[in-house]
């Protein structure tokens, strides 16, 4: 079993909690206070990365799956794991619609949804299945010159910064701060729990262990919260709930247009690619669950598979991914803290 090296498992870490958000921008309710919601969330999510931290040291060289049955007995594990599963499997669900509807919309529009599913699922899939070393990899070959990339757009859209919308923003929704970052901490950063079985095994010299993902943490939240910043910026306060990708739309009302003619979506790759290694992290994870060494193997590529028709008959249109997101924020920020909590216990509790 590969170990992923600590900026890979930083740079990954940062990948999955922007990826969740960079396209869908904030909560319901906190479109224009989102920015100041991922500061708060990015706290607890700072708690959940030690977490995740903690239990593996307490296992060094075990994978997720080895770590919660030594820690935990074969019972208890078990209950952890399918709850484990269960909502992985919603997020998996909800990635894999919003990045096959964002690129049908905005950048191969005509092309089937299936066809745009399947492509990028089944391409996660073969990144999960050659191992997490490889899936890091990707990320600090990737992350670097995609943020980059968007830095750049962001440059460009600077001048048409409305000043005026953020405080506007606050003005009318300061209450929804704290609601939003529940849905924040939800959606991007309660889910780093998921990325535990990427950034596992960890070894027994490891001195700071949970340094790397926290700073991954840390980073991809001040990454959110600039950019939904800039959303509520150039969409404005009042407007930004009609989009369903504000990141797109800001880049599209500012001045990039006009300097880079029709090349926002180009900018946009970062995104796409950084909500495609979040796809290859949820499916590292069922792969990891998988008893057998066949079954690991084959396990992303047919999950990938349903996960890419399923996407598409549970959200058949933006309206029912929204409602689906609304409904389960609460649930998923609640247990995602259980969670947490139970790595960071577990992870303390002396073997007997």
């Amino acid at each position: 079993m590969r170990h992923i090296s600590p900026r890979g498992r930083a740079v990954l870490v940062a990948c999955f909690v922007v990826g969740g958000g960079l396209l869908t921008g904030a909560p319901a309710g906190a479109e224009g206070v989102g920015w100041a919601s991922a500061a708060v969330a990015a706290l607890a999510g700072m708690a959940a990365a030690w977490a995740v931290a903690r239990l593996g040291r307490s296992a060094p060289g075990s994978g997720l799956a080895e770590a919660l049955d030594l820690r935990l007995g074969r019972a208890a594990s078990a209950a952890v794991k399918i709850l484990l599963a269960a909502m992985t499997a919603g997020l998996l669900l909800r990635d894999a619609a919003v990045l096959t509807k964002f690129v049908g919309a905005n950048m191969m529009p005509g092309t089937p949804e299936m066809l745009i599913a399947l492509s990028f699922t089944l391409t996660a899939a073969w990144c999960a299945a050659a191992g997490r070393s490889v899936v890091g990899r990707w990320a600090e070959l990737v992350a670097l010159p995609m943020l980059l990339l968007l830095a750049f757009a962001f440059a460009l859209a600077a001048r048409d910064f409305g000043a005026d919308a953020v405080e506007d923003g606050l003005r009318e929704g300061a209450g929804a701060i704290l609601p939003g970052a529940v849905g924040i901490f939800a959606e991007n950063f309660g889910s780093v729990l998921v990325c535990s079985a990427a950034v596992f095994p960890f070894a027994s010299d490891e001195k700071r262990p949970a340094l790397p993902l926290v700073v991954g943490a840390a980073l991809g939240g001040a990454v959110l919260a600039v950019v939904m910043l800039m959303n509520v910026a150039l969409l404005g306060s009042s407007t930004i709930e009609l989009f369903n990708f504000p990141t797109y739309h800001a880049l599209r009302v500012s001045g990039v247009d006009g300097v880079l003619e029709r090349m926002e979506a180009l900018l946009m790759l970062p995104a796409v690619m950084l909500v495609f290694l979040r796809v290859a992290a949820e499916l590292i994870l069922f792969a990891e669950l998988a008893k057998s060494g066949t079954a690991k193997k084959a396990t992303p590529f047919v999950t990938a598979a349903v996960a890419a028709a399923a996407s598409l008959a549970v959200f058949p249109s933006q309206i029912e991914l929204r409602e689906y997101t609304e409904a389960v924020l609460g649930i998923y920020a609640a247990l995602w803290a259980l969670i947490a909590v139970l790595f960071a216990a577990v992870g303390r509790r002396k073997k007997r």
